[in-house]
């Protein structure tokens, strides 16, 4: 089987981009959608890890990038960890899920490096956000959305008071945005007549989300591009920008009512209290045990959640001492963040920024599609590593 796998020659750039396009697609909706037992988990791992073998054969070496090191040490530990988990179902799947994340890296990384076929972020996300977009919209207009904490078709949490479509646009909104603000991409009339038509649908899913992480997010991301926009960007573009930022402005404020404000995050100082009294960890997605122990209660604090609404929370948590490692990497590629220049980086930059804000404040890491276009962006840019010959 190896010996036909390396003398069959590897498609077109043309049909391996379209392939590839369509399981991205095809992987994030289906993310956004089953959750349940594990057999999904492990079917994506699975094809991954097949096109990984198949990938590296055909070209007869694989480049890991740099940063993909401290990654892998990161998922030894993830593994190792899951013994003493106080819920391994839950662990194992999380762990499935950074997993595929590190194989897309991985995949998209080395597609870009050998064959020079980068992933065209923005229309994958569009493609995707169109499509629970639809749903959501067909589900609200007919009063059938329902409730499912990790679904981009129901809203997450009972008081209906918060729905993942607005943190998925947000995505798409800044995109747009740096698009507009910068000049990169489609310049003619009918390009900007889309992209303004996009950005309407897209604020209307913020309006009806209610999310305050999806409006935060875009908030800061939008500072981000007036600052490294330059001074006539701005001006240029400034009635524009303003309104944005005076409705997401709105919309934060308006959706805080009823709701505590980020300062006040109970969730927090449990799981900085958590970590302190289990410097080993517990598992990662395992929060729940620390909420739901009275012990843990101070303060006024009675509410009891699965998750910290903080990536780095919950891997200290969940990691111990050793989630200090993964805390390192995703600073480290902050840091790379801001270096990278040209079209298609600027484009998964963007991206990339807005779900890492988000992250620290919504507990979206623990949903496929957010997690794996995390991890799709990653494999655009441009970090130096190590070819390997197979």
């Amino acid at each position: 089987m190896m010996s036909l796998l390396r003398r069959n020659p590897l498609p077109s750039a043309a049909y391996i981009k379209v392939g590839v396009s369509n399981i991205l697609v095809f992987l994030l909706i289906a993310g956004g959608f089953f959750r349940g037992h594990l057999y999904f988990e492990w079917f994506v791992s699975f094809i991954l890890t097949f096109l990984v073998f198949v990938f590296a054969l055909k070209l007869g070496k694989i480049d890991i990038p740099i940063h993909m090191h401290f990654f892998g040490i990161f998922m030894g530990i993830f593994l190792i960890g899951m013994f003493w988990s106080k819920n391994l179902y839950v662990s194992l799947r999380y762990f499935l899920y950074f997993y595929s994340g590190g194989l897309l890296w991985l995949i998209i990384h080395n597609l870009r490096k050998f064959l020079n076929i980068p992933v065209d972020i923005k229309k994958t996300l569009i493609s995707v956000g169109l499509v629970f977009g639809v749903l959501f919209l067909v589900g609200f207009w007919r009063g059938t959305v329902g409730v499912g904490s990790y679904s981009l078709v129901n809203y997450s949490v009972l008081a209906r008071n918060h729905h993942h479509i607005g943190d998925f646009w947000a995505v798409v909104l800044a995109v747009l945005f740096s698009e507009i603000v910068t000049g990169i991409g489609e310049k003619s009339r009918w390009g900007l007549f889309w992209k303004l038509l996009l950005a309407v649908l897209g604020i209307i899913f913020l309006v009806l989300s209610f999310s305050r992480s999806a409006y935060l997010s875009l908030i800061i991301t939008l500072f981000y591009l007036i600052y490294t926009s330059g001074k006539v960007v701005v001006t240029k573009y400034k009635p524009i920008l303003f309104f944005v930022l005076a409705l997401l402005t709105f919309l934060f404020i308006y959706s805080t009512a009823g709701k505590s404000l980020i300062l006040h995050r109970a969730f927090y100082l449990q799981a900085i209290a958590g970590i302190v009294s289990n410097p080993l960890g517990i598992g990662v997605g395992n929060f729940s045990f620390i909420s739901r122990d009275p012990s843990y209660q101070f303060l006024g604090i009675s509410g009891i959640t699965a998750v910290s609404d903080n990536l780095i929370l919950e891997m200290l948590l969940g990691m111990g001492v050793f989630g200090i490692l993964f805390a390192y990497w995703f600073f480290r590629i902050i840091n790379d963040l801001f270096f990278t220049v040209n079209q298609y980086e600027s484009v998964a930059r963007i991206a990339f920024l807005v779900l890492s804000i988000n992250f620290m404040f919504n507990y979206a890491y623990f949903i496929p599609t957010f997690l794996w276009i995390w991890f799709i962006c990653l494999g655009q840019f441009d970090f130096k590593g190590k070819t390997y010959d197979i």
